[in-house]
């Protein structure tokens, strides 16, 4: 299953090293594999950025995250070493959603939520982050909103 250390540099060098493992036939079919629609692997292919990498982390077991982002490195975690899933993986978070995650830790019911939501595409993931921040300001300025480990 490893596969070499040579360089994909794109997203299309990427999709077609990963139709070859797989024995698919085209995009179509990789699309179909991924359970995404063929039109949003054309775009991820034409921006060179692949949008969503949770389909790939729950069909392509043991994939490289690294590699998928990068080209770099093996297609696929060797034997023995930790693989990403659905619920480990990670983006770079912008500062708002840093400081929203700090204020959220000090919850200790919001573990289930938060699961749930890295579950969800980015573009959702911020369309919800931005509201969630929203009405977590307006519950902290009229004090109505005290983190458990302040609480008396």
């Amino acid at each position: 299953m490893q596969m070499s250390k040579k360089k994909y540099a794109s997203v299309h060098e990427r999709m077609d090293a990963l139709i070859t493992h797989y024995k698919l036939k085209g995009y179509p079919a990789l699309a179909s594999f991924l359970n995404v629609p063929y039109q949003t692997l054309m775009a991820w292919k034409k921006r060179n950025s692949i949008g969503d990498y949770l389909p790939f982390l729950d069909k392509c077991i043991k994939i490289n995250l690294d590699w998928l982002k990068t080209g770099e490195g093996n297609m696929f975690v060797a034997e023995g070493e930790p693989s990403y899933s659905v619920s480990t993986i990670h983006r770079a978070l912008t500062p708002e959603e840093e400081r929203l995650l700090e204020i959220l830790k000090v919850f200790p019911d919001v573990r289930e939520a938060m699961e749930a939501f890295i579950q969800l595409p980015p573009r959702k993931q911020k369309i919800y982050l931005g509201k969630l921040l929203e009405e977590v300001e307006k519950l902290q300025e009229d004090g109505t909103l005290t983190p458990p480990c302040v609480r008396s």
